[in-house]
């Protein structure tokens, strides 16, 4: 079943070629980190509220809606793509930016991929939780932490949208909606 899910993606062209590389400001962007999360792994579009070395953000071009890419990323499948492929410790740009979407501008499922985005978004937001991290090194720092298994009913939303938009089958939508399920949805699989 995966090889024929890695068939599917592989007709897609890697989505860097969607990132804007001039700046171009912070209006488009999809925000991340690059270390930590465990079992999930967070996607804003805006910048963290907490400062730290591992935030980072990628603007995308103006035709494409963050908001989209968002989904895309928090999705069930691209968790699959990633801990399939990755070590889980460090997300870095080629694992992110390899990933393979073609973006479906002007159609019904860009437009479900933007709205699930942005529900998705406001919902880590309002249940995100500051606390503080006491280092010897950097002092204490504030972060937020996602609670992102309460949002696993939204992330089905957006893998059953994906399902479509690469041709999976109902087998297929159900394996990458089920994947690595338990640890992700335990008691010990908080986010990030």
């Amino acid at each position: 079943m995966e090889e024929h899910i890695v068939s599917k993606l592989m007709r897609h062209q890697p989505i860097h070629r969607y990132l804007q590389h001039d700046g171009g400001g912070n209006a488009n962007i999809v925000a991340y980190r690059t270390a930590g999360g465990g079992y999930w792994l967070t996607f804003l579009c805006r910048e963290f509220e907490s400062a730290s070395l591992s935030n980072k953000t990628a603007t995308f071009v103006e035709s494409v809606d963050s908001r989209a890419m968002m989904a895309v990323l928090s999705s069930s499948l691209f968790w699959w793509f990633y801990y399939t492929r990755f070590d889980l410790f460090n997300l870095k740009d080629y694992m992110l930016f390899g990933f393979r979407f073609d973006y479906p501008k002007g159609t019904e499922i860009e437009a479900r991929l933007v709205s699930l985005g942005a529900k998705l978004e406001s919902l880590l937001l309002s249940g995100a939780v500051k606390y503080v991290i006491h280092s010897k090194t950097r002092g204490d720092q504030a972060t937020y932490k996602y609670d992102n298994a309460r949002a696993k009913p939204l992330l089905d939303q957006i893998d059953t949208v994906l399902a479509v938009h690469y041709g999976f089958s109902p087998e297929e939508l159900d394996f990458i909606i089920n994947y690595d399920i338990k640890y992700r949805m335990g008691t010990t699989s908080q986010e990030q």
